[in-house]
């Protein structure tokens, strides 16, 4: 018998956490076409980053019942080259817990192979998780470029993260932090 398709239910923490640019809507504040116990007011006439937008709690059947965003304070975004890690502002760093913290540092492994950066976005900040480290990129545009490559050094492999905004012709590289 087939799994049956995840649905957001009572879910809607992506109408907070996700900026929408054809509403001029900021990230962590509600959609204004966002209405309690109802939904999206504008549903059938929502903006094209609404429509294109997949929760990645409903897409990936490796995410269990507790990565859903209403229970982990947390939105998942996956695109090329970026697993984004949306968390809710009035959650205390859902994303430094178990079993989340683990998931994220995996997935970071993993993504050294395809070259897919995590990153999470904490009240504005960017804090990209590698596997051997936190790297805080603080507030960076959102039209900006994150890219990395991994160095042999006489320590092993070290992940080196570029972040390129808007306009700028060379990239600036971040400084690196451990847990705080």
């Amino acid at each position: 018998m087939a799994e049956a398709q995840r649905q957001c239910g009572d879910c809607s923490l992506c109408c907070k956490v996700l900026r929408i640019p054809e509403l001029e809507k900021p990230q962590d504040h509600w959609c204004p076409n966002f209405a309690a116990g109802s939904g999206c007011r504008i549903y059938a006439d929502r903006p094209h980053s609404c429509r294109i937008f997949h929760c990645a709690w409903l897409t990936e059947p490796t995410l269990g019942p507790e990565w859903k965003p209403s229970v982990s304070k947390m939105v998942l975004v996956s695109k090329t080259g970026l697993l984004a890690v949306h968390i809710d502002p009035t959650a205390n760093r859902p994303w430094r817990t178990e079993p989340y913290y683990a998931v994220l540092k995996r997935l970071a492994a993993q993504g050294q192979k395809n070259q897919t950066v995590v990153l999470v976005v904490d009240r504005g900040r960017n804090i990209a998780i590698l596997p051997d480290r936190e790297v805080d990129l603080g507030y960076i545009d959102a039209k900006a470029r994150i890219s990395f490559e991994t160095v042999n050094t006489a320590n092993g492999p070290e992940w080196r993260l570029r972040v390129t905004n808007a306009g700028e012709s060379e990239p600036q590289p971040p400084s690196s932090s451990g847990h705080d």
